[in-house]
Protein backbone atom coordinates (compact mmCIF):
# COMPACT_ATOMS: atom_id res chain seq x y z
CA UNK A 1 0.00 0.00 0.00
CA UNK A 2 1.24 3.66 -0.74
CA UNK A 3 0.70 5.62 2.57
CA UNK A 4 3.44 8.39 1.58
CA UNK A 5 3.77 9.65 -1.43
CA UNK A 6 4.19 13.35 -2.51
CA UNK A 7 5.15 14.13 -5.83
CA UNK A 8 4.09 13.57 -9.99
CA UNK A 9 5.25 13.34 -13.22
CA UNK A 10 2.12 14.21 -15.98
CA UNK A 11 2.61 13.76 -19.65
CA UNK A 12 1.04 13.35 -22.79
CA UNK A 13 1.49 10.89 -25.58
CA UNK A 14 0.18 9.73 -28.65
CA UNK A 15 -2.08 6.47 -28.71
CA UNK A 16 0.33 4.74 -30.75
CA UNK A 17 2.94 4.95 -28.43
CA UNK A 18 1.09 3.53 -25.77
CA UNK A 19 2.49 -0.55 -25.92
CA UNK A 20 5.94 1.23 -25.71
CA UNK A 21 5.53 3.29 -22.93
CA UNK A 22 3.84 0.69 -20.89
CA UNK A 23 6.47 -2.20 -21.46
CA UNK A 24 9.54 0.33 -20.22
CA UNK A 25 7.52 1.28 -16.81
CA UNK A 26 7.21 -2.84 -16.55
CA UNK A 27 10.01 -3.23 -13.79
CA UNK A 28 10.65 -0.16 -13.72
CA UNK A 29 9.08 1.81 -11.07
CA UNK A 30 9.20 0.21 -7.37
CA UNK A 31 6.25 -2.55 -7.39
CA UNK A 32 5.18 -0.93 -3.49
CA UNK A 33 6.04 2.60 -3.74
CA UNK A 34 5.29 3.86 -6.97
CA UNK A 35 2.37 3.86 -9.62
CA UNK A 36 1.35 4.77 -13.00
CA UNK A 37 -1.78 6.21 -13.94
CA UNK A 38 -3.10 6.17 -17.19
CA UNK A 39 -5.82 7.55 -19.14
CA UNK A 40 -7.72 8.98 -22.54
CA UNK A 41 -7.58 12.73 -22.80
CA UNK A 42 -10.95 12.87 -24.40
CA UNK A 43 -12.94 9.35 -23.68
CA UNK A 44 -15.19 10.47 -26.57
CA UNK A 45 -12.42 9.98 -29.62
CA UNK A 46 -11.01 6.60 -30.16
CA UNK A 47 -7.42 7.24 -30.86
CA UNK A 48 -7.05 9.97 -28.01
CA UNK A 49 -3.86 11.12 -26.82
CA UNK A 50 -3.33 9.68 -23.13
CA UNK A 51 -2.04 11.20 -20.43
CA UNK A 52 0.44 9.27 -17.77
CA UNK A 53 0.86 10.29 -14.12
CA UNK A 54 3.76 8.94 -12.74
CA UNK A 55 3.48 8.86 -8.55
CA UNK A 56 6.94 8.71 -6.77
CA UNK A 57 8.26 9.56 -3.49
CA UNK A 58 11.69 9.92 -4.72
CA UNK A 59 11.65 13.46 -6.86
CA UNK A 60 15.09 12.81 -8.17
CA UNK A 61 13.77 9.89 -10.14
CA UNK A 62 11.02 11.54 -11.12
CA UNK A 63 13.76 14.45 -12.61
CA UNK A 64 15.58 11.90 -14.70
CA UNK A 65 12.42 10.60 -16.05
CA UNK A 66 11.54 14.34 -17.75
CA UNK A 67 14.95 14.65 -18.53
CA UNK A 68 14.71 11.29 -20.68
CA UNK A 69 10.99 12.40 -21.87
CA UNK A 70 12.52 16.04 -22.92
CA UNK A 71 14.94 14.37 -24.98
CA UNK A 72 12.10 12.34 -26.87
CA UNK A 73 10.53 15.89 -27.13
CA UNK A 74 7.87 15.03 -24.51
CA UNK A 75 6.78 17.98 -22.41
CA UNK A 76 6.36 16.68 -18.37
CA UNK A 77 5.79 18.32 -15.43
CA UNK A 78 6.33 17.96 -11.71
CA UNK A 79 4.55 19.06 -9.03
CA UNK A 80 4.47 18.48 -5.27
CA UNK A 81 0.97 16.15 -4.11
CA UNK A 82 -1.07 15.44 -1.10
CA UNK A 83 -0.89 11.97 0.60
CA UNK A 84 -2.80 9.89 -1.33
CA UNK A 85 -2.80 5.59 -2.01
CA UNK A 86 -2.44 6.05 -5.58
CA UNK A 87 -1.88 2.41 -6.18
CA UNK A 88 -6.00 2.11 -4.95
CA UNK A 89 -6.95 5.34 -6.73
CA UNK A 90 -5.33 3.68 -9.99
CA UNK A 91 -6.99 0.44 -9.67
CA UNK A 92 -10.46 2.60 -9.66
CA UNK A 93 -9.95 4.14 -12.62
CA UNK A 94 -9.23 0.91 -14.60
CA UNK A 95 -12.18 -0.99 -16.02
CA UNK A 96 -12.48 -4.80 -15.93
CA UNK A 97 -10.89 -6.38 -19.29
CA UNK A 98 -12.58 -9.55 -21.16
CA UNK A 99 -10.00 -12.20 -23.01
CA UNK A 100 -11.41 -15.04 -24.24
CA UNK A 101 -12.97 -16.87 -21.34
CA UNK A 102 -11.09 -14.62 -18.61
CA UNK A 103 -12.53 -11.96 -17.15
CA UNK A 104 -9.97 -9.20 -15.51
CA UNK A 105 -10.75 -7.00 -12.35
CA UNK A 106 -8.94 -4.54 -9.91
CA UNK A 107 -8.37 -6.16 -6.61
CA UNK A 108 -10.75 -2.89 -5.20
CA UNK A 109 -13.73 -3.89 -7.08
CA UNK A 110 -16.48 -4.90 -4.78
CA UNK A 111 -19.12 -5.84 -7.33
CA UNK A 112 -17.34 -8.92 -9.65
CA UNK A 113 -20.10 -9.33 -12.18
CA UNK A 114 -19.22 -12.55 -14.71
CA UNK A 115 -21.43 -14.88 -16.57
CA UNK A 116 -20.78 -18.91 -16.04
CA UNK A 117 -19.14 -19.38 -19.16
CA UNK A 118 -16.29 -16.09 -17.88
CA UNK A 119 -13.11 -17.01 -15.44
CA UNK A 120 -12.61 -14.32 -13.18
CA UNK A 121 -9.32 -13.34 -11.87
CA UNK A 122 -8.80 -9.98 -9.46
CA UNK A 123 -5.15 -8.20 -10.10
CA UNK A 124 -3.60 -5.62 -8.37
CA UNK A 125 -3.52 -2.66 -11.35
CA UNK A 126 -0.13 -1.30 -10.42
CA UNK A 127 2.79 -0.28 -12.70
CA UNK A 128 3.77 -3.71 -13.14
CA UNK A 129 4.64 -7.17 -14.23
CA UNK A 130 1.49 -8.16 -15.90
CA UNK A 131 -2.27 -6.55 -15.45
CA UNK A 132 -3.61 -8.02 -18.60
CA UNK A 133 -3.19 -5.07 -20.88
CA UNK A 134 0.29 -5.83 -22.40
CA UNK A 135 -0.19 -7.81 -25.95
CA UNK A 136 2.17 -10.59 -24.79
CA UNK A 137 -0.20 -11.39 -21.55
CA UNK A 138 -3.12 -11.00 -24.08
CA UNK A 139 -1.29 -13.20 -26.59
CA UNK A 140 -0.98 -15.92 -23.88
CA UNK A 141 -4.19 -15.87 -22.34
CA UNK A 142 -5.80 -16.15 -25.94
CA UNK A 143 -3.22 -19.28 -26.44
CA UNK A 144 -4.94 -20.83 -23.70
CA UNK A 145 -8.51 -20.23 -24.83
CA UNK A 146 -7.49 -21.79 -28.16
CA UNK A 147 -5.15 -25.19 -26.79
CA UNK A 148 -8.08 -25.89 -24.04
CA UNK A 149 -10.09 -26.69 -27.10
CA UNK A 150 -8.55 -29.98 -27.79
CA UNK A 151 -6.05 -30.55 -24.82
CA UNK A 152 -6.22 -31.48 -20.94
CA UNK A 153 -3.13 -31.04 -18.67
CA UNK A 154 -2.38 -32.60 -15.79
CA UNK A 155 1.08 -31.12 -15.08
CA UNK A 156 1.61 -27.02 -15.45
CA UNK A 157 5.10 -25.07 -15.51
CA UNK A 158 5.07 -21.06 -15.75
CA UNK A 159 8.17 -19.57 -16.08
CA UNK A 160 8.54 -15.91 -14.69
CA UNK A 161 4.75 -15.19 -13.23
CA UNK A 162 5.34 -11.75 -13.00
CA UNK A 163 2.21 -10.67 -11.13
CA UNK A 164 0.65 -13.91 -11.24
CA UNK A 165 -1.93 -13.12 -13.59
CA UNK A 166 -1.07 -16.11 -15.95
CA UNK A 167 -0.86 -18.95 -13.47
CA UNK A 168 -3.81 -17.75 -12.06
CA UNK A 169 -5.46 -18.19 -15.38
CA UNK A 170 -4.13 -21.81 -15.98
CA UNK A 171 -5.20 -22.87 -12.33
CA UNK A 172 -8.48 -21.84 -12.82
CA UNK A 173 -9.01 -23.02 -16.32
CA UNK A 174 -7.06 -26.52 -16.72
CA UNK A 175 -7.88 -27.20 -12.44
CA UNK A 176 -3.87 -29.16 -12.62
CA UNK A 177 -0.76 -28.69 -10.61
CA UNK A 178 0.93 -25.61 -11.26
CA UNK A 179 4.45 -24.59 -10.70
CA UNK A 180 5.93 -21.31 -10.95
CA UNK A 181 9.04 -19.41 -11.07
CA UNK A 182 9.94 -15.85 -10.70
CA UNK A 183 13.29 -14.06 -10.60
CA UNK A 184 12.18 -10.75 -8.87
CA UNK A 185 11.71 -10.22 -5.53
CA UNK A 186 8.62 -7.54 -6.01
CA UNK A 187 6.93 -9.67 -8.41
CA UNK A 188 7.30 -12.55 -6.37
CA UNK A 189 5.78 -10.59 -3.55
CA UNK A 190 2.79 -9.53 -5.77
CA UNK A 191 2.18 -12.79 -7.00
CA UNK A 192 1.78 -14.25 -3.11
CA UNK A 193 -0.79 -11.49 -2.81
CA UNK A 194 -2.96 -11.79 -6.02
CA UNK A 195 -2.81 -15.85 -5.68
CA UNK A 196 -4.20 -15.08 -1.64
CA UNK A 197 -6.90 -12.44 -3.52
CA UNK A 198 -8.35 -14.91 -6.00
CA UNK A 199 -8.05 -18.07 -3.00
CA UNK A 200 -5.59 -20.22 -5.22
CA UNK A 201 -2.24 -19.63 -2.75
CA UNK A 202 -2.36 -23.31 -1.66
CA UNK A 203 -2.93 -24.42 -4.72
CA UNK A 204 0.56 -23.36 -6.69
CA UNK A 205 3.75 -23.72 -5.66
CA UNK A 206 5.69 -20.72 -6.06
CA UNK A 207 9.50 -20.37 -6.60
CA UNK A 208 11.41 -17.36 -6.19
CA UNK A 209 14.68 -18.01 -8.05
CA UNK A 210 16.20 -16.64 -11.49
CA UNK A 211 16.59 -19.84 -13.25
CA UNK A 212 14.77 -23.30 -13.87
CA UNK A 213 17.07 -25.50 -12.43
CA UNK A 214 15.57 -25.66 -9.09
CA UNK A 215 15.05 -29.24 -8.08
CA UNK A 216 11.68 -29.08 -6.75
CA UNK A 217 10.74 -27.97 -10.38
CA UNK A 218 13.33 -30.82 -11.91
CA UNK A 219 11.69 -33.27 -9.36
CA UNK A 220 7.90 -32.20 -10.35
CA UNK A 221 8.99 -32.51 -13.84
CA UNK A 222 8.39 -33.70 -16.65
CA UNK A 223 5.68 -31.06 -17.79
CA UNK A 224 2.65 -30.87 -20.02
CA UNK A 225 2.57 -27.57 -20.54
CA UNK A 226 4.90 -24.90 -20.12
CA UNK A 227 4.60 -21.05 -20.57
CA UNK A 228 7.19 -18.57 -20.34
CA UNK A 229 6.22 -14.58 -20.85
CA UNK A 230 9.50 -13.28 -20.72
CA UNK A 231 11.50 -11.80 -23.16
CA UNK A 232 14.03 -13.42 -26.49
CA UNK A 233 17.04 -14.17 -24.57
CA UNK A 234 15.90 -15.98 -22.30
CA UNK A 235 13.54 -17.84 -23.73
CA UNK A 236 16.84 -19.24 -25.60
CA UNK A 237 18.56 -19.30 -22.71
CA UNK A 238 16.55 -21.52 -20.78
CA UNK A 239 15.49 -24.02 -24.39
CA UNK A 240 17.66 -26.83 -23.49
CA UNK A 241 16.58 -26.70 -19.79
CA UNK A 242 12.83 -26.58 -20.55
CA UNK A 243 14.09 -29.64 -23.15
CA UNK A 244 14.94 -31.76 -20.44
CA UNK A 245 11.99 -31.30 -18.11
CA UNK A 246 9.11 -31.76 -21.37
CA UNK A 247 8.13 -34.71 -22.16
CA UNK A 248 6.73 -36.18 -26.17
CA UNK A 249 3.35 -33.98 -26.70
CA UNK A 250 4.43 -30.71 -23.99
CA UNK A 251 3.19 -27.73 -25.11
CA UNK A 252 5.01 -24.97 -25.32
CA UNK A 253 3.34 -21.18 -25.01
CA UNK A 254 6.35 -18.69 -25.21
CA UNK A 255 5.81 -14.85 -25.38
CA UNK A 256 7.93 -11.43 -24.73
CA UNK A 257 9.28 -10.94 -28.40
CA UNK A 258 8.37 -9.61 -31.43
CA UNK A 259 7.98 -10.33 -34.99
CA UNK A 260 11.65 -9.86 -35.64
CA UNK A 261 12.93 -12.53 -32.89
CA UNK A 262 10.09 -14.92 -33.87
CA UNK A 263 12.05 -17.11 -35.89
CA UNK A 264 14.92 -17.60 -34.04
CA UNK A 265 12.94 -18.89 -31.26
CA UNK A 266 11.05 -21.23 -33.59
CA UNK A 267 14.64 -22.55 -35.33
CA UNK A 268 15.93 -22.78 -31.54
CA UNK A 269 13.51 -25.37 -30.24
CA UNK A 270 13.10 -27.03 -33.63
CA UNK A 271 16.30 -28.58 -33.04
CA UNK A 272 15.33 -29.39 -29.54
CA UNK A 273 12.28 -31.59 -31.05
CA UNK A 274 9.98 -29.00 -30.63
CA UNK A 275 7.29 -28.26 -34.27
CA UNK A 276 5.50 -24.61 -34.47
CA UNK A 277 1.85 -24.97 -34.60
CA UNK A 278 1.02 -21.47 -34.89
CA UNK A 279 1.68 -18.01 -33.57
CA UNK A 280 -0.48 -14.88 -32.23
CA UNK A 281 0.56 -11.47 -33.73
CA UNK A 282 -1.11 -8.36 -31.05
CA UNK A 283 0.86 -4.76 -31.88
CA UNK A 284 4.25 -7.16 -33.25
CA UNK A 285 4.30 -8.85 -29.96
CA UNK A 286 4.11 -12.66 -31.12
CA UNK A 287 3.27 -15.33 -28.54
CA UNK A 288 4.07 -19.41 -29.67
CA UNK A 289 2.20 -22.23 -29.51
CA UNK A 290 4.68 -24.98 -30.09
CA UNK A 291 4.37 -28.66 -29.57
CA UNK A 292 7.26 -31.50 -28.28
CA UNK A 293 6.76 -34.04 -31.55
CA UNK A 294 10.22 -35.85 -31.25
CA UNK A 295 12.55 -37.21 -27.89
CA UNK A 296 16.40 -36.18 -28.47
Amino acid sequence: MIKKINWNLKFEIDSNQEQIFDLAFEGTLDNTLEAVIKYKKNNKKINSNLIYEIISPKKNKLTDLRKFLSNKNITSKINKIEEKNWVEFSNRLRSEIVIGKFKIFSYTSNDLIYTKSQLPISINFNNGFGTGQHSTTQGCLIAFDKINKNRKFKNILEIGTGSGILSIALKKLFNSTVTSTESDMQAYQASISNFEVNKIDKKISLFNQSSISNSNIIKNSPYDLIVANILANPIIKFSNQIHDISKKKTILILSGFNYGQHLRIINKYRYLGFIYIMHINLNNWITLILEKRKLI
